[in-house]
């Protein structure tokens, strides 16, 4: 459930980033979202993708204010995309590997009990 929650909003960062890079008040909410999940999981696990997202919403935030650099805008796309996308990946796997526990379950025929 978190994770589609994060991912859902990972998503909405990137739109914004795609789709909304004049709106300043977007873009620091973005932002700010972004480093704040980072500076979270950073000081959780010290994972490589928690530094990304922080210097992602750091760019986000500094966009808003001085606009956009097209490389560097560039590269936090991608990996904002390539990282929601992963995300999504393992919430399809696991919901899947979820149905088929499901399915098995059902399909398995109770033991007979001697009352």
């Amino acid at each position: 459930m978190i994770f589609k929650a994060i991912g859902i909003l990972d998503l909405t960062s990137l739109l914004i980033l795609m789709w909304a890079p004049t709106s300043k008040t977007l873009m620091i909410y973005a932002g700010i979202y972004l480093m704040a999940k980072g500076l979270f999981f950073i000081a959780l696990s010290k994972d490589m993708a928690s530094y990304g997202d922080t210097i992602s919403g750091a760019y986000m935030m500094l966009a808003a204010f001085t606009g956009t650099i097209a490389i560097i805008g560039t590269a936090v796309l991608i990996y904002l995309a390539q990282k929601t996308f992963l995300t999504f990946i393992k919430i399809s796997i696991e919901t899947y590997a979820l149905y088929r526990i499901l399915r098995e379950a059902r399909q398995q025929k109770p033991t007979e009990r001697n009352y």
